[in-house]
């Protein structure tokens, strides 16, 4: 077959630009390439984490490297897992807020912070510090504790005297400390009689949502408050340490074994078998333990991520140059489906002899052209390139949509946690008005009597009565007495009381002290 000029002088172009092609694809050094390979690259691990310390609170955990770094995991709602720079000694995990305290025991608090202060703490050095739902606390080196945020029932107003230790946890409204002599004392809500520790010394104590357990010196655990899943009746044997969470309690034996119990529907009452840990705490629905060698294990739920403690450190891929203009791995030149049916290069500048058109053999109607190839040498048909973009592209936008969907619901599910636990703490709080108001209506009923001068019982006689008959001399019929005398009996009046008294005796009450003229 013969070419004209003009038909060579096509297919000459046609060849030089496949070989350009193939020759900048396959060329192994190119600053494109270079560029790609930088700006894709994945992260790698540089740095397996130990963890010294991990602290539970609400559907999120925090843990205190060995470093002294502190990385949180899980909800993020209020920015509670995302963690402040620097170092630290202690953390606590609170429900939507954290606090710890520096290598000086100043006190770092993070998250939510509303007009309640939780995340505000005060000046001065610190020795512990423990995080609530609405409050914290800190113990300084003389043994006083000093706490920050809401005070609704009382959390907020520790009692005078010296403690070893302290604790609360995330999504409770009272807090315990242990006296020097192992004694507990708690104080704020009281709901479940959670906040009524028994007789007797403890050497650590573990706060849950609505049961309470310690640790006796002997090694025994023993749990107050509500049972209703169980998580409030510990097995036999001593343990080393407790920690109580939702409606589950786990405790670390001193081999480092875990035992559980009470609620496990999310696998948070089932410890990984054949692990040991030095030691653990415990979440609403998840526990979380360190390993002897530092590494974090958590078993239960996982909604939130709380479950999925970080292994370790990635580095960031960062370029090691500025990539620039030349750079962008996107040459003209390389083959990218158009996803239309519309040749680039039209095989109609190519006529014969006559200067009459060619005709080209594959219409531009039966082929997918790619930007910068050849129409006479298509390697698609458009029906299988339209085909897989349009599946991508629809697998990738439901994909989307059920990814913004679950969003959504967490979302939510959130929000309906934050109000509930809002509700429960308004129910506390007034609980505590109601209780309040009945201490009151005795102690104003106390104070009636006293002013009344006695109760209301049956009236005593003012005077015993005898008998007023006189023996006379004989007479033929006994003499009857003329008068007969009753017993009677006066009322004690009650004393006219002013009703500004009321008010008084009120103020009194909130006071300590009384209104003499009352």
């Amino acid at each position: 077959m013969q070419f004209t000029s003009p038909k060579l002088a096509l297919y000459s172009l046609t060849a030089i630009a496949a070989a350009l092609l193939l020759f900048l694809i396959l060329m192994p050094n190119s600053d494109s390439t270079r560029a790609q390979s930088i700006i894709t690259s994945t992260p790698t691990p540089t740095s397996e984490l130990t963890f010294r310390a991990i602290s539970f609170g609400g559907y999120h955990a925090c843990g205190l490297l060995t470093d002294g770094s502190v990385v949180c995991w899980g909800s993020n709602s209020r920015g509670q897992s995302t963690t402040p720079d620097g170092a630290f000694k202690s953390i606590a995990a609170g429900t939507w807020h954290n606090c710890g305290l520096r290598s000086n025991g100043a006190a770092v608090c993070w998250g939510r912070n509303n007009s309640s202060g939780r995340a505000t703490p005060p000046d001065g050095a610190f020795t512990s510090i423990t995080a609530s739902g609405t409050h914290s606390c800190g113990l300084r080196a003389s043994g006083a504790v000093v706490c920050w945020g809401s005070n609704s029932h009382g959390q907020s107003t520790p009692p005078d005297g010296a403690f070893t230790s302290i604790t609360t946890r995330s999504g409770t409204n009272h807090i315990c400390g242990i006296r020097s002599n192992g004694a507990v004392v708690c104080w704020g809500s009281n709901s479940n009689n959670k906040a009524t520790p028994p007789d007797g010394a403890f050497k650590s104590i573990s706060l849950g949502y609505h049961h309470s357990c310690g640790i006796r010196t002997n090694g025994v655990a023993v749990c107050w408050g509500t049972n209703a899943q169980g998580q409030a009746a510990p097995p036999s044997g001593a343990f080393a340490s407790i920690t109580a969470g939702g409606w589950h309690t786990c405790g670390l034996r001193a081999n480092g074994a875990v035992e559980c119990w009470g609620l496990g529907n999310s696998g948070q009452s089932t410890p990984p078998a054949n692990l040991t840990f030095t030691s653990i705490s415990a979440g609403p629905d998840t526990t979380c333990g360190i390993r002897t060698n530092g590494a974090a294990v958590c078993w239960g739920s996982n909604y939130y991520g709380e479950g999925e403690p970080p292994t370790s450190v990635s580095a960031t891929a960062t370029p090691t140059r500025t990539p620039t203009t030349t750079d962008t791995p996107t040459p003209t030149h390389t083959p990218t489906p158009t996803g239309t049916n519309t040749p680039t290069l039209t095989p109609t500048i190519a006529r014969d002899d006559s200067g009459a058109p060619i005709t080209p053999t594959i219409t531009p109607t039966s082929t997918t052209t790619r930007t910068g190839e050849p129409t006479a040498t298509p390697t698609r048909t458009p029906t299988r390139t339209a085909t897989t973009v349009t599946t991508s592209g629809n697998v990738n936008a439901r994909v989307s949509q059920l990814e913004g969907q679950v969003g959504t619901l967490r979302n939510q599910v959130t929000t309906q946690q934050e109000q509930i636990q809002t509700q429960r703490d308004q129910i506390e709080e007034q609980s505590g008005f109601i209780a309040s108001l009945r201490a009151l209506i005795r102690t104003l009923s106390a104070r009636l009597d006293a002013l009344d001068g006695g109760s209301d019982g049956p009236p005593a006689p003012t005077h015993t009565p005898t008998a007023t008959n006189t023996p006379v001399t004989a007479l033929e019929h006994t003499p009857t007495p003329t008068t007969v005398p009753t017993a009677t009996a006066t009322r004690v009046s009650r004393s006219p009381l002013n009703p500004g008294c009321i008010g008084k005796i009120g103020l009194g009450w909130l006071t300590g002290t009384w209104n003499a003229d009352c």
